[in-house]
């Protein structure tokens, strides 16, 4: 992806932004798109990425705790042959740079990896910045 543009805003609440996500990009989808959409808005934060070159839109998402007493319970498809979806456990890392945010943890994509990578360090797990 292009790191030409970018833009960055603190909002007070992503609501708004879920809802016009919800419908702008999921008119011709149906119910379950616009639910997933407004599911966004109890997020604590929200990355938004445009492809220009795959017109891809990409969604980062991320809540502090579970749902509910019960954890996260999500059913996750692919849409399209070429299509992957990778599975993260993360947590904040402090970071001296006050505009980046930190996290470090483990990643595995479904239907490739046999188990999630590997820490770096023995102490320090994988570090992601953005």
């Amino acid at each position: 992806m292009s790191a030409s543009s970018q833009y960055y805003a603190y909002l007070s609440s992503i609501r708004e932004i879920a809802t016009i996500l919800g419908q702008k990009f999921c008119r011709s989808k149906g119910e379950e798109c616009t639910q997933q959409a407004l599911s966004l808005s109890t997020a604590t934060y929200l990355d938004i990425d445009y492809d220009t070159i795959s017109r891809a839109l990409v969604i980062n998402a991320g809540w502090p705790s579970a749902p509910s007493e019960k954890g996260w319970s999500e059913t996750v498809s692919r849409k399209g042959s070429d299509a992957t979806i990778e599975i993260g456990v993360l947590i904040h890392e402090p970071n001296p740079d006050p505009e980046d945010i930190q996290f470090g943890g483990f990643l595995a994509v479904l239907g490739q990896d046999t188990s999630p990578s590997k820490p770096l360090h023995p102490l320090y797990p994988k570090l992601f910045s953005f």
